[in-house]
């Protein structure tokens, strides 16, 4: 199955989201004396603004979802965990979660730390070494400890094409890599940067079986500049297993371990 990546644009929600602040204050604000009608708009666009800020503190363990990714990718492995308001349809629609003060979120034996970015919220922790399993506990008080544990699928190596490589989109690209993962796909891409490239879009990707060896069609790669008809793009390989999700939790999280692996290549005409 082939898939050509295309940019994404992301742009916040959060301000379509958010009632005009007028039309949200108490009719009765208008006769308040004008200092505490102020204290009453300000305290209400604070809260507007936190609403994302919200604490599992007050649901139950069944009504929280974990999504957790481990991700091996040579050089260290990251694991990323976003806990959510248990929902039934489609991922990313629903609401992040903090952790109360007394919870604990580990990941084999290492606290995790919460991160914030472009409006979202991780608890993160990173390995130098890799492990062959990892253990994710959630510890929160009044309940029992929900554990997700994940084996991590085997290392790889690409050896072709080979790193530093030129190869012409005009001919079959064959991809090779060791060992194989008998019974398992694996997503063969090659992958560019946004605006930096010669081929259309951020590349392209398949799931192929993990025999060793996927040959890409000549042409499969495509120039959108004419007057750039060499550039960079990455080899890229990823191994992927699902977990044993905790029952504690809500059904609709997940434990995905990721292996990947890629390098550099040049992509001609």
């Amino acid at each position: 199955m082939r898939r050509v990546l295309a940019a994404a644009s992301v742009l916040p929600a959060t301000a379509s989201a958010l009632p005009a602040t007028a039309s949200a204050l108490p009719a009765t604000a208008s006769a308040l004396p004008a200092a505490l009608a102020l204290a009453t708009a300000s305290a209400l666009a604070t809260g507007l603004g936190c609403s994302d800020e919200i604490s599992a503190c007050d649901l139950d363990s069944s009504a929280i979802a974990m999504r957790a990714t481990i991700t091996d990718d040579g050089e260290r492995v990251e694991v990323q965990i976003v806990l959510e308001v248990g929902n039934d349809g489609a991922e990313g629609t629903a609401t992040q979660l903090s952790l109360c003060e007394a919870d604990a979120l580990s990941v084999n034996g290492e606290t995790t730390e919460l991160e914030r970015a472009l409006g979202q919220r991780y608890y993160t922790v990173e390995f130098d070494e890799r492990a062959d399993s990892y253990s994710i506990e959630l510890e929160r008080s009044g309940y029992d400890p929900a554990v997700a544990t994940v084996e991590m699928p085997p290392e790889l190596e690409i050896l072709a094409p080979a790193e530093g490589s030129e190869h012409p989109r005009s001919e079959p690209l064959e991809f090779s890599w060791s060992p194989i993962w008998e019974g398992h796909t694996l997503e063969l891409a090659v992958e560019d940067e946004i605006g930096s490239s010669c081929i259309v879009g951020l590349g392209l990707e398949y799931e192929v079986d993990d025999t060793g060896s996927y040959v890409v069609p000549a042409d499969a790669l495509l120039n959108t500049l004419p007057s750039q008809s060499t550039c960079d793009v990455w080899a890229a390989l990823t191994r992927t297993a699902e977990g044993d999700y905790p029952e504690q939790l809500h059904a609709s999280g997940s434990v995905i371990a990721t292996v990947k692996r890629r390098h550099r290549f040049s992509s001609s005409t």
